[in-house]
């Protein structure tokens, strides 16, 4: 892919740790960038440093993610890359300790079907009618077969 002054990019929780590191390469590279985030100070430096664009989104709330979405194609255009690096859960936790069945258990992160529906309805619709990559597996299909 060509990264230069036309091609423009959404960054989630671009105010600081991986997205901030994602945006900056990404502005290093010529890339029009818009950051979301729910942090507006650091957001605002970030956006002002990288030249990009800075806009207040909630990534859990869909009226926000369009809004941040129609603010960022209005100033750069339509995007061609989305980096998804914003967390909802308050500790980040990707695995949870059951003290029920002694066991790990994994927990699910809510943050991904919003940003995903708001920047492509298409894309979303058709990864939910595909088959995953484990069950395209022909082992997969002979287990379940049998």
């Amino acid at each position: 892919m060509k990264f230069d002054s036309t091609t423009s990019a959404v960054v989630t929780g671009g105010a600081s740790g991986l997205g901030r590191a994602t945006a900056e390469a990404l502005a290093a590279n010529g890339v029009k960038v818009a950051i979301f985030d729910i942090n507006d100070e650091l957001g605002g430096e970030v956006a002002k440093a990288i030249g990009g664009l800075f806009v207040h989104v909630d990534i859990t709330d869909e009226q926000s993610v369009l809004g941040g979405y129609a603010q960022a194609r209005a100033a750069h255009g339509q995007e061609r890359i989305c980096v998804h690096c914003a967390m909802t859960s308050r500790r980040g936790k990707t695995l949870a300790y059951d003290k029920e069945s002694g066991s790990f258990r994994r927990t699910r992160p809510r943050t991904m079907p919003m940003a995903s529906r708001a920047s492509s309805p298409r894309a979303t619709a058709s990864a939910r009618s595909r088959p995953r990559a484990w069950q395209r597996c022909p082992r997969w299909r002979m287990a379940s077969a049998a």
